[in-house]
């Protein structure tokens, strides 16, 4: 029996008006109620890190982040129409301020972990510490395990310990140099570059690894994450059928969409899919463009990535940011699926 899911890729439209109202906003920390005031009774949606969006009215809203990032602001009232971003940070514990050069904030202090029963303390300023917060800011999955020396990383983003060949496994290096101590025991400093990368042997490098997270931090303790994700043709010289194998793209290039679709599934499946037209739901209401709309047919339920490309040219028609794009079903109610945005080139996303 084949499942159907309705899909619609649509683009919010930007809230700039000739009128606009006026919004203020008071706070910018994680776990601490920020208010947002508007100067006269609105619609407001609030989008985190272009998450699900949350509705409220009036002219006061209330809001408690809980992780850090952008908090998206957009009022509706009548005609009239505005917007603002305000960014979300780690409230600092020192003389320094929190946000700064950086995506993300890395703070002071420890987190906790459960392995095998037992509670573990990591400290945030080590190699491992930025790695998962930097998994709890873009989330990917990570797994961490305990042996004699300390704590290792065994698996991330289903690539996994031994996957790529018995020796196969996760390593790090901070500012080119590979250390003698286990990730947990490193101690950062500010502006060091962390890379975590996928070795299949001791000739490894980060720049021919098929896998690595790239952590740079900055002197205000702030950091940028980026991925590069490149499965090997093959899966590598394993022993066994890998995550990776399953996870691989398909391209689906029967299907005649004027936006090109990538699906991704995690087991074999059989998937089809096939555009459709937008009548009978009211677009306007939710204030977008429908730039795309198709349905996937699946004769099982699977976890589904989809990835496409938008063009620049696309925003700029629009007079739109990548922020105001999202993959979205409807079900009676507009039901958000998370959205990453990656640049692709200078001319897609």
């Amino acid at each position: 029996m084949m499942r159907v899911l309705p899909l619609f890729l649509i683009l919010l439209l930007s809230l700039q008006g000739a009128h606009a109202l006026t919004i203020t906003v008071e706070g910018n920390y994680v776990g601490e109620k920020i208010v947002i005031r508007v100067d006269k009774p609105a619609f407001v949606i609030l989008r985190m890190n272009n998450g699900t969006p949350i509705y409220a009215n009036g002219t006061t809203v209330c809001f408690t982040p809980s992780i850090q990032g952008k908090l998206y602001i957009e009022a509706i009232s009548g005609d009239e129409r505005a917007s603002k971003v305000v960014e979300i940070v780690e409230k600092p514990t020192g003389g320094s301020e929190a946000g700064g050069i950086g995506d993300y904030y890395l703070p002071e202090g420890t987190v906790t972990l459960t392995i095998n029963g037992e509670t573990v303390s990591v400290d945030y300023r080590t190699a491992l510490g930025i790695l998962i917060k930097a998994s709890k800011e873009r989330g990917f999955d990570l797994t961490i395990k305990k042996w004699d020396y300390g704590l290792f990383v065994d698996c991330i983003k289903g690539v996994c310990t031994g996957d790529l060949g018995k020796a196969s496994g996760w390593m790090y290096s901070i500012n080119g140099e590979i250390p003698g101590v286990s990730a947990d025991k490193y101690k950062l400093n500010a502006g060091d570059k962390v890379i975590w990368y996928f070795s299949r042997s001791m000739s490894e490098t980060p720049e021919t690894s098929p896998y690595r997270i790239t952590l740079k931090t900055y002197g205000d303790w702030t950091f940028d994450v980026s991925m590069y994700w490149n499965p090997p043709s093959g899966g590598g010289g394993g022993t066994k059928a890998t995550t990776t194998q399953k996870q691989s793209w398909e391209h689906l290039t029967q299907v005649n969409l004027t936006i090109p679709l990538k699906i991704k599934v995690n087991e074999t499946a059989s998937v089809k899919v096939e555009s459709v037209k937008q009548a009978g739901i009211k677009f306007f209401n939710l204030h977008a463009y429908v730039l795309e709309s198709f349905n996937i047919n699946v004769n099982k339920t699977v976890p589904i990535e989809i990835e496409f490309p938008l063009s620049k040219d696309t925003l700029v028609k629009y007079n739109a940011s990548p922020n105001d794009v999202f993959l979205a079903k409807f079900d009676k109610n507009w039901i958000f699926i998370p959205t990453i945005h990656r640049k692709r080139d200078p001319l897609h996303l």
